[in-house]
């Protein structure tokens, strides 16, 4: 797909130690999403790393064979791009990449902080939702994909490129890296920033405050991004987020 090309942005300016950061973008979705917030790290003296996850930015037939192994294969991956430049590494995950974030990051060395935007370990109507993907699955590959009015209109002016349909057994495997992620978070003891929208129409609310009462991170921070889509990085008051992501890293570098 035209612009879902993974990219590599280098520090503009340079900072103490070389810092990089790397973008994890979300189900179905490409790194086209954190393109804005990828300048805007870089000119903050921040390396930029945003790679293109498996099945992903192609067609959504390409995602049916892909289980979700793969893609936290592809995060440690795209972690020695990083490695071999900076000094330090911070995880930024969008959506469901912040829970391939989680699973990672704790892992590795040279990640000093992770990021989640959006994170789902809680889904709105969950339940109902699981319930009805178990009976669809069985009687079809695909699922055109249904957003509020307001939602369309931001992903129409074209920041967003990602597929239009969900391959329903890939969402089994998104299902599987949420369950996992949620186990690793007693384990979890690094610096945490959590950012979500008020307006959140995919996330629950619980879903931030089971993060933070369960990891065991001394440095751990909520953002509430009032009235915002559920892909906030890409609404009117995305660079409240790009602030707040910036000065997270900086206080984690002070500390």
């Amino acid at each position: 797909m035209e612009g879902a090309e993974p990219f590599f942005l280098e520090a503009k300016t340079k900072r103490k130690k070389n810092v990089g950061a790397l973008l994890i973008h979300g189900f179905t979705a490409s790194p086209h999403e954190l393109k804005e917030l990828g300048h805007y790290l870089q000119k903050q003296g921040i390396t930029v790393y945003a790679p293109l996850l498996s099945g992903h930015g192609t067609i959504p037939e390409q995602m049916l064979s892909i289980k979700y192994e793969t893609w936290i294969h592809d995060v440690e991956k795209a972690l020695t791009v990083l490695e071999g430049s900076c000094d330090e590494i911070y995880l930024v995950g969008s959506s469901f990449g912040g829970n391939l974030a989680f699973l990672v990051g704790e892992k590795q060395k040279k990640v000093k902080g992770i990021i989640a935007l959006a994170t789902p370990f809680i889904f709105r109507r969950e339940k109902v939702g699981k319930l009805v993907l178990s009976g669809l699955r069985h009687i079809k590959l695909f699922q055109k994909k249904r957003y509020p009015k307001r939602v369309q209109n931001i992903y129409a002016k074209g920041q967003r490129v990602a597929y239009t349909q969900v391959p329903l057994s890939s969402l089994v495997q998104l299902l599987k890296v949420v369950k996992n992620s949620r186990e690793v978070l007693p384990e979890i003891t690094k610096p945490v920033l959590l950012i979500q929208s008020t307006d959140d129409n995919v996330v629950s609310e619980e879903s931030v405050n089971q993060v933070i009462t369960r990891i065991r991170s001394q440095k751990k921070k909520v953002v509430w991004i009032p009235h915002s889509i559920h892909v906030f990085i890409l609404d009117e008051k995305r660079h409240m987020a790009f602030h707040e992501i910036n000065s997270f890293i900086k206080r984690v570098q002070s500390s």
